[in-house]
């Protein structure tokens, strides 16, 4: 779908690591999103930017970001729409099975208008069908966490971005 093309470039942009489910399902037995809470921890308290690549489809988007924004970090979701992500599927060394990716799909459908009413401070919208990408701003957000900052210093120098890749 493209998920983790966006996330590779966005790594790029922002001087970010990207932190992987897929990647660490495939070199762990243990549980993913335990390895990415601490993975994620470990380089928010570092001071670096994260880029989280997950579908996020579950409770792990809503996790993230409050694990994220626990350690002051800047949150952002960025939504992949693909119409083509069936053939682009077929088209991989290990592709994601059928019944999988119809899964995911009817789950993603539920979950994208809700991700617009969570505290996210932008939600980006990429369409790798034709390459555009449309970006809300979610004001409330932006202005609490400025207030945030004027109260505490608790939030300057802590952490670092972070922005989670999904898929739709």
């Amino acid at each position: 779908t493209g998920k983790t093309t966006i996330a590779t470039r966005l790594a790029a942009e922002h001087n970010a690591t990207i932190i992987s489910i897929d990647d660490i399902r495939a070199a762990s037995t243990t549980n993913p999103f335990q390895a990415a809470d601490q993975a994620i921890t470990k380089e928010l308290l570092a001071g670096h930017n994260i880029i989280v690549d997950s579908t996020h489809l579950g409770d792990s988007r809503t996790r993230t970001r409050r694990h994220a924004e626990h350690h002051a970090a800047h949150t952002e979701l960025h939504i992949i729409k693909s119409k083509q992500a069936a053939t682009r599927n077929t088209q991989r060394t290990t592709p994601v099975p059928h019944h999988i990716m119809e899964r995911m799909t009817l789950e993603q459908r539920a979950v994208t208008p809700k991700v617009y009413k969570e505290p996210w401070a932008r939600v980006h919208a990429h369409n790798t069908d034709d390459g555009t990408t449309t970006v809300y701003t979610n004001p409330y957000y932006l202005e609490q966490r400025n207030a945030d900052s004027l109260y505490t210093n608790s939030s300057a120098g802590r952490g670092g971005r972070s922005r989670q890749g999904g898929r739709d």
